[in-house]
């Protein structure tokens, strides 16, 4: 009885835990607020402002998480008729996934690629007295992959979600099977020789 639970505990607390991976919609909504972050130390303290998004119609999706990023860091959103709030007007420029090319993460490993996410947007602020601050917003984030898991990264209703997917070479998917079927055979010939004598 105590073995079994030693080797129950043993194969629950040893195996190795995965993180999941973000798909390409969270990331994106990362990176709106890394950018909102960036926003936010121009705003001189200001408490209330008026917020446009504007941007194309691929990106309408990314618009209400600007919205509520800002609120999360503490701004009160008024209307933008509001004479006393500062002004902020954010452009949603560019949205794209770009995938590397794909490689095998050992001998016998997954194959992987690099995922690259980006952001390009313009962040312009009118204070009440009339001063105008604006700055370009460039926001990457970069990790590792593997390629069989893009499509559930992917959202298929969302172009800004896709991008072509990497090759995956020929040679990289033969040469394993090639290798184990080798090593069969070599360890069948060297049984029977060995016990042949």
């Amino acid at each position: 009885m105590k073995k079994s639970l030693i080797i129950f505990f043993a194969l629950v607390f040893l195996t190795t835990l995965h993180a999941q991976t973000k798909t390409n919609l969270e990331m994106f909504y990362n990176l709106i607020d890394n950018s909102v972050n960036k926003a936010t130390e121009l705003t001189k303290d200001a408490a209330e402002i008026s917020l446009s998004v504007s941007g194309s119609t691929t990106l309408e999706l990314l618009k209400p998480k600007v919205f509520e990023s800002f609120s999360n860091n503490g701004f009160i959103i008024k209307n933008e008729n509001s004479g006393s709030a500062t002004k902020v007007s954010y452009l949603l420029s560019r949205a794209s996934v770009e995938y590397g090319e794909a490689e095998k993460d050992g001998f016998f490993g997954n194959i992987i690629c690099e995922r690259k996410v980006s952001l390009n947007g313009i962040v312009t602020i009118t204070f009440a007295d009339g001063n105008i601050k604006s700055a370009e917003l460039y926001e990457v984030e970069k990790d590792t992959i593997e390629v069989d898991e893009i499509r559930y990264l992917e959202d298929l209703a969302l172009p800004i979600t896709q991008s072509s997917r990497p090759e995956v070479s020929f040679l990289s998917n033969l040469l394993e099977p090639v290798l184990v079927v080798a090593v069969l055979v070599t360890t069948i010939v060297l049984l029977f020789s060995v016990r042949g004598r």
